[in-house]
């Protein structure tokens, strides 16, 4: 799958704070579903540089519409 160019730009990651405000999901919901990488969660939208954690905003959002109403996420 070729990317965009427009896929590595930064304001298309977002840290774990920024989505806890923007997604109805606490801080410590999210760092738990990266722990369990359950459905590949973390395989699919998170980026680690360092001890630094991102989170590809579009792959999350598409995670979430996946595992919506019927879906194994919990």
């Amino acid at each position: 799958m070729k990317e965009n160019q427009t896929d590595n730009k930064i304001y298309n990651f977002i840290n774990i704070r920024s989505a806890a405000n923007e997604f109805p999901f606490s801080e410590s919901a999210l760092r738990h579903m990266i722990f369990l990488n359950k459905g590949g969660f973390s395989d699919k939208v998170v980026v680690r540089i360092g001890r630094k954690i991102l989170l590809k905003r579009q792959a999350l959002i598409d995670y979430l519409n996946q595992h919506s109403v019927g879906g194994d996420i919990c």
